[in-house]
Formats: structure tokens, sequence, C-alpha cells
């Protein structure tokens, strides 16, 4: 019951709404709702400031969510320990994505993995970046995907896959004449001067992608005229392709791309623009024998440090 009592708690800390915490426990809301303020009712203090639905921590539920992300990592370390003396080829392994990246990037490793170890079980949570690096934070994952730099100090990472942002047009732009091949670029690379007047599609600004997009394009000191914003990588390519604007686009994305109409994808700025994507696990925890696995697995199959950088079949 305590366990339960400390991930009900810490899920409503994270997600900020009963309805949003109530989905990631996979109960109801009104049980939900229920179950913590009996709690508040037995220990005779407020966990949580009410306010329009937004739930918020008092200065004891602060002193709370401190000492349960102890009292967590503590249990999870020592079931970890227990199940590696059990059987090293036994365990689990709770691992983090984003909804984008999940369905290109994990399929291939996760039916290797699962093949030569049946008996360890793999959760896979897709979530964004910024919740991602929290449950990290909070012991809630062993493992996540994400793309570095990273926002919290605490977490550690291991370089899995090289990538390039690439630029997308429509495939009938007048610019695309303008593109030449050039020497250590696998795309044709054109000239982002050509883009001036058009409109941009790009990722909300609380997407880590969209966050290296503009670093990038503050290094080459270029700034779209007119920018529409999305949440979905997937609109904004297709919007592209069909004939609205430019894009920014993972060439991870690029090479498994769904879309009927294929947009023109090229290199741009004064170098490659590449980013890097990593296996981020918290600093000083526990690394259980079936995530160590894991990671020398997915190491293995993106090999960053050999000659396979962005394998083609990903």
């Amino acid at each position: 019951m305590l366990l339960k009592e400390l991930r009900y708690v810490l899920a409503i800390h994270t997600y900020g709404t009963m309805a949003k915490a109530s989905q990631h426990l996979y109960i109801s809301q009104p049980a939900l709702s229920k179950y913590i303020q009996n709690l508040e009712d037995t220990i005779g203090v407020e966990l949580f400031h009410r306010n329009n639905g937004r739930l918020t921590l008092t200065f004891a539920g602060e002193h709370y969510v401190s000492a349960a992300q102890r009292m967590l990592e503590i249990f999870e370390h020592l079931e970890s320990e227990l199940t590696d003396v059990q059987n090293a080829e036994k365990g689990r392994i709770r691992l983090g994505i984003s909804t984008f990246r999940g369905p290109y990037l994990l399929p291939k490793v996760i039916s290797k993995f699962h093949k030569q170890y049946p008996e360890i079980d793999l959760n896979v949570t897709e979530e964004s970046a910024e919740n991602l690096e929290q449950m990290l934070s909070h012991g809630e994952l062993d493992i996540a995907i994400l793309n570095i730099p990273l926002s919290n100090s605490n977490l550690e990472y291991i370089p899995i896959l090289e990538e390039e942002i690439l630029l997308a047009i429509p495939p009938d732009h007048s610019a695309n004449s303008f593109a030449v091949e050039k020497d250590g670029y696998r795309y044709p690379w054109i000239d982002l001067k050509h883009f001036e007047t058009d409109s941009f599609i790009l990722l909300k600004p609380q997407f880590k992608t969209r966050q290296i997009t503009n670093a990038i394009l503050n290094t080459i000191n270029f700034s779209p005229k007119s920018v529409i914003e999305t949440g979905n990588i997937n609109t904004a390519y297709r919007l592209a392709a069909n004939g609205y604007g430019a894009t920014f686009i993972p060439e991870t994305y690029v090479h498994n791309s769904s879309s009927s109409v294929k947009a023109k994808v090229y290199s741009f700025g004064e170098s490659k623009t590449k980013i890097t994507l990593a296996a981020v696990y918290k600093k000083d925890a526990y690394m259980s024998k079936a995530c160590q696995i894991f990671l020398d697995m997915i190491e293995e199959f993106y090999n960053i440090g050999g000659e396979k950088v962005f394998p083609e079949n990903v």
C-alpha cells in the first residue's frame, strides 16, 4: 500500500492534474481523487493546492515528494539487485522514448532483444522529452532515448545515434534548382537565403527538436519570416511535402516517413547540422544486469563510434 501511495502522489506531482495522472496510472480520476483526499485526511495535512484543476505542491507536499522519491529509489534499487541475484537473465526494463521516435528506433532493437532474452520484461513509455527527463530523475524509468543536451544535471548518457537535421521543402519549389552536391554531405546542399520569404512549419517551443533547430538557426543567423507551429512532426513534414512552406526534419523521420507525397530534403548551413541521440539514465543509480544488456545491444545496433552512424534500415 505504501508504494502505491508514493507512486500516486508522485504521478500527480509530475503531471499536474488528476486527469493526466489517472491516465498514467490506469485508474479512474474519481478513484484517484478520493485516494488522495483520504491520504490527506489520514496524515492531517494537505499535499496539494487545488486551482482550477491544476494541482501544485504545498510546503508539506514538497517534503512528502522529496522523501517519496528517495524511498522509491531505494526500493527499486533493492528490487533490481534481488532480481540480478536470482537470475542474471531475468529482469525488467522501464524504457522511455518520444512518441515521434518510438515507431522508428525501437521495433528492430526490441525484437532482437526479446529473441535473445525472452525472460526480461520491457515496458515502454512514450512521452515528451521533458516528461521523460522528469520520470528518469524521479526513478520511474531506467533508460530513456533522448536528444542531447539534457536539461537535468543528475542524468548521464551514452551516445547511440548521430543524425542530421534536414531542410524539407515542396517537391515543386522553385529553389530545388539551386541545390548542389557538396563534399562531405550525404544530401544535396542548399543555401537558406533562397527561403527568406517562405513560411516555415516548426514544432512548438517545448519540443527538444525545436530547441535544437532554434540553436542551429541562431548559429547561421537565419530567422524565418513567418512561422506556423505544430505539436506533430508528421504534420510539419506533410505540410511541406504538399506545398505549404518549409520545415526542418531529423533524417530518422525522412528515412521512415509513410507519407505518399515526399518532400525534397537538403543539407544546409556551413557545416552538417548534426544532433546526437543518447540512451539516458540517472546518475549514480543502480544499473541492473537487464539494463546493461539492453544498453550494450542498442550501442552495438547503432554503433555511433564506428562507420554505421545512421543505419539505412532503421
